[in-house]
Protein backbone atom coordinates (compact mmCIF):
# COMPACT_ATOMS: atom_id res chain seq x y z
CA UNK A 1 0.00 0.00 0.00
CA UNK A 2 1.21 3.76 -0.44
CA UNK A 3 2.73 5.49 2.09
CA UNK A 4 1.65 9.15 1.04
CA UNK A 5 -1.43 10.95 -0.97
CA UNK A 6 -0.42 13.66 -3.29
CA UNK A 7 -2.38 16.51 -3.77
CA UNK A 8 -1.83 19.36 -6.69
CA UNK A 9 -2.66 22.46 -4.02
CA UNK A 10 -3.25 24.97 -7.05
CA UNK A 11 -5.53 27.29 -5.09
CA UNK A 12 -3.50 27.20 -2.36
CA UNK A 13 -1.00 28.77 -4.07
CA UNK A 14 -3.15 32.37 -4.29
CA UNK A 15 -3.04 32.34 -0.35
CA UNK A 16 1.24 31.50 -0.23
CA UNK A 17 0.62 28.12 0.52
CA UNK A 18 3.32 25.20 -0.91
CA UNK A 19 1.80 24.03 -4.46
CA UNK A 20 2.54 20.28 -3.34
CA UNK A 21 0.49 19.00 0.07
CA UNK A 22 1.17 15.31 1.20
CA UNK A 23 -0.47 13.27 3.96
CA UNK A 24 0.62 9.92 5.17
CA UNK A 25 -2.24 7.42 4.26
CA UNK A 26 -1.60 5.70 7.61
CA UNK A 27 -3.61 8.21 9.54
CA UNK A 28 -6.33 8.10 7.47
CA UNK A 29 -9.36 6.94 9.01
CA UNK A 30 -12.45 8.59 7.09
CA UNK A 31 -13.25 10.59 4.06
CA UNK A 32 -16.34 12.36 3.29
CA UNK A 33 -18.05 14.90 1.05
CA UNK A 34 -19.64 17.79 3.68
CA UNK A 35 -20.73 19.54 1.71
CA UNK A 36 -20.21 23.36 -0.37
CA UNK A 37 -17.24 21.86 -2.40
CA UNK A 38 -15.39 20.58 0.76
CA UNK A 39 -14.08 16.86 1.22
CA UNK A 40 -12.78 16.40 4.71
CA UNK A 41 -10.01 13.79 4.97
CA UNK A 42 -10.31 12.70 9.09
CA UNK A 43 -7.02 12.18 10.83
CA UNK A 44 -5.49 10.46 14.16
CA UNK A 45 -3.66 14.01 14.19
CA UNK A 46 -6.68 16.29 12.84
CA UNK A 47 -8.68 16.55 10.27
CA UNK A 48 -7.60 17.54 6.51
CA UNK A 49 -10.29 19.82 4.62
CA UNK A 50 -10.19 19.57 0.59
CA UNK A 51 -11.35 22.50 -1.05
CA UNK A 52 -12.09 22.81 -4.94
CA UNK A 53 -12.87 25.68 -6.93
CA UNK A 54 -16.38 24.29 -8.24
CA UNK A 55 -18.73 21.58 -7.24
CA UNK A 56 -17.26 18.25 -8.74
CA UNK A 57 -19.61 15.89 -10.72
CA UNK A 58 -20.85 13.94 -8.82
CA UNK A 59 -21.01 15.34 -5.42
CA UNK A 60 -18.64 13.00 -3.91
CA UNK A 61 -16.08 12.89 -6.71
CA UNK A 62 -13.12 13.98 -4.70
CA UNK A 63 -13.99 11.12 -1.93
CA UNK A 64 -13.53 8.40 -5.06
CA UNK A 65 -10.43 10.13 -6.36
CA UNK A 66 -8.74 9.82 -2.66
CA UNK A 67 -10.06 5.93 -2.61
CA UNK A 68 -8.71 5.43 -6.55
CA UNK A 69 -5.18 7.09 -6.10
CA UNK A 70 -5.01 5.00 -2.13
CA UNK A 71 -5.48 1.83 -4.34
CA UNK A 72 -3.99 3.04 -7.71
CA UNK A 73 -0.26 2.06 -6.99
CA UNK A 74 0.52 -0.55 -4.43
CA UNK A 75 4.17 -0.92 -4.44
CA UNK A 76 4.86 2.94 -4.67
CA UNK A 77 5.34 5.52 -2.07
CA UNK A 78 3.67 8.21 -3.07
CA UNK A 79 0.30 8.34 -5.50
CA UNK A 80 -1.21 11.02 -6.81
CA UNK A 81 -5.10 12.06 -6.59
CA UNK A 82 -6.38 13.26 -10.32
CA UNK A 83 -8.64 16.10 -9.71
CA UNK A 84 -12.48 15.04 -10.89
CA UNK A 85 -14.12 17.19 -13.50
CA UNK A 86 -16.03 19.82 -12.07
CA UNK A 87 -19.22 21.03 -12.77
CA UNK A 88 -17.94 23.43 -15.63
CA UNK A 89 -16.18 20.66 -17.27
CA UNK A 90 -12.62 21.35 -16.48
CA UNK A 91 -11.37 19.12 -13.92
CA UNK A 92 -11.46 21.10 -10.44
CA UNK A 93 -8.79 22.49 -8.57
CA UNK A 94 -7.72 21.63 -4.69
CA UNK A 95 -6.76 23.30 -1.79
CA UNK A 96 -5.74 21.49 0.70
CA UNK A 97 -5.44 22.92 4.45
CA UNK A 98 -4.68 20.49 7.38
CA UNK A 99 -6.17 21.53 11.42
CA UNK A 100 -4.18 19.54 13.55
CA UNK A 101 -6.40 18.07 16.57
CA UNK A 102 -5.76 21.31 18.82
CA UNK A 103 -7.30 23.43 16.02
CA UNK A 104 -10.24 21.48 15.60
CA UNK A 105 -10.69 21.44 19.84
CA UNK A 106 -10.67 25.12 19.68
CA UNK A 107 -13.20 25.45 16.69
CA UNK A 108 -15.62 23.18 18.40
CA UNK A 109 -14.92 24.90 21.74
CA UNK A 110 -16.14 28.30 20.00
CA UNK A 111 -19.39 26.29 18.66
CA UNK A 112 -18.63 25.23 14.86
CA UNK A 113 -21.06 21.96 14.20
CA UNK A 114 -19.55 20.83 10.68
CA UNK A 115 -20.84 19.64 7.56
CA UNK A 116 -23.67 16.66 7.17
CA UNK A 117 -21.36 14.46 5.98
CA UNK A 118 -23.19 13.73 2.62
CA UNK A 119 -21.99 10.78 0.37
CA UNK A 120 -19.57 9.55 3.42
CA UNK A 121 -17.12 6.57 2.60
CA UNK A 122 -15.04 4.53 4.43
CA UNK A 123 -11.32 3.50 3.25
Amino acid sequence: MIKFLKFNNSLGLQSGESKTKILPVDEISFVYYSGSNITEISMTNGTATVTTDQAAVPENAVVEAVQLAIKANPGSVVSAVNPPVGADGNRVKFRVQHNSLAQAFARSASGYSGGSGIGASNL
